[in-house]
């Protein structure tokens, strides 16, 4: 199930703009001289990554998109913290300046247009914190069994 999960958004989501988005701590994965904070360097895409799994966590190699947090965010708490404040920023459009009672005043007005989904494919107790975690902030879940 999760290499034809994998195989559609290879296919059909990267033409459809369809961001899956990974979260991990930068140490967890083993190409960290290419692009370590420090390290001067342009910005580097990577189609396939080395993965080095420490304490059984794995970069998903169907996610479309990583956040690589430092060392300062290292639990998982921390992590899912981080994890919920930008999956609520990115599902957030600004929307032009709005005049506000017909008068030169204008704001900006933000609307949710993005909904966030998550996807469960399998996983481990860090999963479940992550779902309970989403449910808590109104975020659907979907299961495949």
């Amino acid at each position: 199930m999760i290499e034809l999960v994998g195989t559609t958004l290879q296919t059909d989501a990267m033409d459809s703009d369809v961001p899956c988005i990974g979260f991990c701590n930068w140490k967890r994965i083993s190409a960290t001289s290419h692009g370590k904070p420090g390290n001067r360097q342009t910005l580097t895409q990577y189609n396939q990554m080395d993965i080095t799994p420490i304490d059984d966590c794995e970069l998903e190699s169907n996610h479309t998109h990583f956040v690589l947090f430092d060392d300062e965010i290292d639990n998982v708490e921390n992590i899912q913290s981080k994890r919920g404040e930008i999956e609520r920023q990115l599902s957030k459009t600004l929307l032009e300046n709005k005049t506000v009672n017909n008068e030169n005043h204008s704001k900006s007005v933000f609307r949710n247009t993005v909904p966030i989904v998550t996807l469960l494919l399998g996983g481990n107790i860090t999963t479940l914190v992550v779902i309970c975690e989403g449910l808590k902030n109104e975020t659907s879940v979907v299961a495949i069994l």
